[in-house]
């Protein structure tokens, strides 16, 4: 479970620090289709810790979802669906 969630944290953050990327204009598309992409994508110190934080938010968020009281409750989703939104 904890693999699952640390990987999914890395996915998410790795997604959105490149969508910001191709915002800003620092990467173009073309260049996510060459297999040296990893090379010449040089990051600064500051998307490295976008991403870093994105990951740490993203692995307390799904944890805290999982514990007791946290998150909706699987027999609770269907009823918070049709009131237009998980709320408690």
């Amino acid at each position: 479970m904890v693999l699952l969630v640390v990987l999914t944290a890395l996915a998410g953050a790795a997604t959105v620090v490149i969508g910001l990327l191709l915002l800003v204009g620092s990467l173009e598309s073309t260049e996510l289709t060459s297999a040296s992409t990893t090379q010449a994508l040089q990051l600064g110190w500051g998307w490295s810790l976008l991403a870093a934080l994105l990951v740490v938010v993203g692995v307390v968020c799904a944890f805290a979802a999982l514990l007791p009281g946290g998150g909706v409750a699987a027999r609770d989703a269907p009823r918070a669906l049709t009131r237009g939104g998980f709320t408690r």
